[in-house]
């Protein structure tokens, strides 16, 4: 609907502009013309309109009939080429949402598993839902330990606690690859997930590169939950898991030619 919408504007300022042509070039922008005989009724002269006026000219064309249709073709053939490219423009940009990558993380069950030491340890899969290949360049997870009922921050902090890893990555349609990341815990912290003073989030992102060249980022967030069998749970506060383009020097691609592997 928004692009036929469009057309239909590029064709009203192409009328638009077709009849701003004609005005000036029989009138010179004044709103009134004075026409005169010939010979010697040269001096016998009528005030006429504009739209009189210019309709008194494209009368007088008529012995050049083959300029006027040839400069009303070339009119249509611009219009026409206006046309092409909006729809071709909108068509790639829709062809380029539809076929690109689309790269996720998500973790393996049971999700947190807790190590002797003690530790944190965690599986994370990155797969590529999309249709076409992408490259990660950049995957980060962050352990966030906080007060019992203490809202995430506005905005993620990440800090490669847990590790970072698989820079670099070739991933085509529907593959997907593995990171196992562990990260020393305090015996506090620890304490405090089974007395339920302190909770836990896992955090982290995927950077990418998609088969066109845009780099995107894709947020991850869960909950720790020790009652459930997968402990880990989707996080619902915006901007933690999401899908986005990078703003430029987002990230540490930016001098790297990624572009069409």
């Amino acid at each position: 609907m928004l692009k036929d919408r469009r057309i239909l504007i590029f064709w009203a300022l192409i009328a638009a502009f077709a009849i701003w042509i004609l005005w000036w070039g029989s009138s010179g922008f004044i709103l009134e013309h004075k026409i005169c005989g010939n010979g010697p009724e040269q001096n016998d002269c009528s005030v006429y309109d504009v739209f009189s006026y210019s309709a008194w000219r494209l009368a007088r064309a008529a012995n050049n009939w083959g300029a006027l249709i040839a400069a009303l073709a070339t009119i249509a053939i611009a219009g026409y080429a206006g046309t092409t490219y909006l729809i071709n423009r909108d068509q790639l940009s829709h062809n380029r949402r539809v076929e690109r990558a689309y790269v996720k993380m998500s973790h393996r069950p049971p999700g947190v598993r807790f190590g002797a030491e003690p530790s944190i340890d965690i599986s994370i899969e990155v797969k590529n839902f999309g249709n076409t290949p992408a490259t990660v360049t950049e995957l980060v997870v962050n352990c966030w330990f906080s007060n019992i009922n203490t809202a995430l921050p506005e905005q993620a902090i990440y800090e490669p606690m847990i590790g970072s890893g698989a820079a670099g990555a070739f991933l085509l349609s529907g593959d997907s690859y593995l990171f196992n990341g562990s990260v020393p815990v305090s015996e506090g912290d620890i304490a405090g997930l089974r007395n339920r003073t302190r909770q836990l989030h896992i955090i982290g992102y995927v950077d990418y590169v998609d088969q066109f060249g845009a780099r995107h980022r894709g947020g991850y967030a869960r909950f720790y939950d020790r009652e459930r069998e997968n402990n880990l749970i989707y996080v619902r506060e915006p901007g933690y898991n999401y899908d986005r383009l990078r703003v430029r020097g987002e990230g540490g691609d930016w001098n790297e030619n990624l572009r069409k592997q």
